[in-house]
């Protein structure tokens, strides 16, 4: 079957390669929206990763798109620095499989 495989974030962060993640469940930790796009920390039980989410996914979920909002993607882009320490995420609408907002209360 096509079952893919959940990625940690440690996975990603270890990897010297890698360039696109097939799953990835996190936890939005920080987000700051400007004009045309979000940055977000992202969290998952395995560390924390860095994330430019495009300005089409921040208009389509709006409010839902927050701190403490679990998102679900697939087939992410992995952005190796130029000193190829720092990973990062290109988060755009095609990857986001689900967006579930911060519990209330």
């Amino acid at each position: 079957g096509g079952g893919r495989t959940m990625a940690s974030i440690a996975s990603v962060l270890a990897s010297k390669t890698k360039t696109k993640v097939p799953l990835l469940r996190v936890f939005v930790k920080v987000v700051t929206f400007s004009d045309d796009c979000a940055d977000a920390l992202l969290k998952d039980p395995t560390g924390e990763i860095r994330a430019t989410i495009h300005g089409g996914l921040v208009e389509a979920e709006g409010d839902g798109l927050a701190c403490g909002s679990s998102l679900v993607m697939r087939r992410l882009t992995v952005f190796h620095s130029f000193n190829g320490r720092d990973r990062s995420l290109v988060v755009t609408p095609n990857n986001l499989v689900r967006c579930y907002p911060p519990t209330r209360g």
